[in-house]
């Protein structure tokens, strides 16, 4: 059985993988079987399988196998991330354990965190409890504040766990990106008659800077932390699919309620209210950690990477050409969304004007030449719940 096109193995020869690989790791005792497939399709970037297995330590049932189908060793960042945050008390319970990995068939065995389709952050949104969303939300927002303050300082222990998986950061993933996205943005805000002063170049040259040198912002972050990589069963909140994990701002992951949510395919409308609330939830949060929260530099940092974010946003393959629907909302409706969130944004807190007052220009610009009436985006299901 094929479990996608194009992919490297089937499902045979994925278990036999895994059981070769839990032996090696274990002992000869372990045996596994194919429980399912959790996650995989045409053109997936990996495939994730449920394995039956007996023999393991502890008595466990049943692990999750996953193997990329890039063939660029994208798994040995997770791998490494996962590494690094089980040697930290205070955040190793937000992630699942790692058991296993063959990194030369990019292939990893991870805890099994169980059936993902009532937990699942996006299914919640998409459902009809909006207690238990706004609870997942708000649990989130403190797990990445969490994980993000925990590791501060620890960028040598990552290192080195980056070293010994050999770990590589290319990839096609935006948060990669930022840096083209940025160099783009004077150009995109131009063509919608921007005018391009010396003080919103500078402005982009310190957007720049914020990112290459966070100073004490710079923590772990998951890189790609949306409602598909987080699950929450009403008590605990789980994050998971680290393949883009890395030291960077902390604001790159806590940037979610402005801009940053609308780079996921699950992405539709949060609330104004709620969106102040998931802020002020994860700064709090922060500065229990990191005491800098509580200050002005954390404004200007949260304004930078949500420029970061807009700026891979109006990068958007033919964003300027067509519309594309992906998800629930499409393409130009996310581009209209970050606009006017950073221009919101840049207004509350009086940083980076200059591109925040080229936002709103733009915005109104491609919403007329779009046809696009600036509107509010549909909000998620169980949010739309009194």
């Amino acid at each position: 059985m094929k479990i996608g096109t194009g992919d490297r193995w089937d499902a045979a020869e994925l278990t036999a993988k895994t059981q070769a690989l839990l032996r090696r790791t274990f002992g000869p005792q372990v045996d596994a079987d194919l429980a399912g497939v959790i996650y995989g399709y045409d053109g997936a970037p990996s495939v994730v399988a449920r394995c039956a297995v007996s023999g393991l330590p502890g008595g466990r049932k049943t692990v999750v196998a996953k193997r990329s189908n890039l063939r660029q060793g994208h798994l040995r960042t997770e791998w490494a991330s996962l590494l690094f945050l089980a040697d930290i008390p205070d955040v190793a319970d937000l992630v699942p354990t790692a058991f296993a990995a063959d990194l030369d068939e990019d292939l990893l065995v991870l805890e099994d965190l169980g059936d993902m389709q009532p937990v699942l952050l996006g299914n919640i949104l998409c459902g009809d409890d909006a207690p238990r969303a706004r609870a997942a939300l708000m649990a989130f927002h403190q797990a990445l504040a969490r994980l993000h303050g925990a590791t501060a300082g620890l960028e040598s222990a990552w290192q080195a766990r980056v070293a010994d998986a050999q770990a590589v950061f290319a990839s096609r993933h935006r948060v990669h990106r930022f840096n083209d996205a940025l160099d783009a943005l004077p150009d995109r805000f131009r063509s919608a008659g921007v005018s391009i002063t010396d003080a919103f170049a500078r402005e982009c040259a310190d957007v720049a800077q914020t990112l290459a040198d966070p100073g004490p912002w710079c923590v772990f972050t998951h890189g790609d932390g949306t409602p598909a990589n987080a699950s929450f069963d009403g008590e605990t909140l789980r994050l998971f699919d680290f393949e883009t994990g890395g030291f960077r701002h902390a604001c790159v992951d806590g940037s979610f309620p402005v801009v940053r949510w609308l780079h996921s395919i699950w992405a539709q409308g949060i609330p104004g209210d709620l969106c102040q609330d998931l802020r002020r939830t994860y700064r709090d949060e922060l500065a229990r950690w990191l005491p800098e929260a509580a200050g002005a530099e954390f404004e200007q940092g949260l304004v930078a990477c949500s420029i970061a974010w807009l700026a891979g946003l109006l990068a958007l393959p033919d964003l300027f050409e067509r519309d594309k629907k992906w998800g629930a909302i499409t393409f130009r409706e996310r581009a209209l969304a970050g606009l006017a969130a950073l221009a919101q944004l840049t207004h509350e807190t009086g940083c980076f004007r200059c591109i925040g007052d080229g936002a709103q220009t733009s915005l109104e610009h491609w919403s007329e030449c779009w046809s696009m009436p600036v509107a509010p985006l549909p909000i998620y299901p169980a949010l739309r719940v009194p």
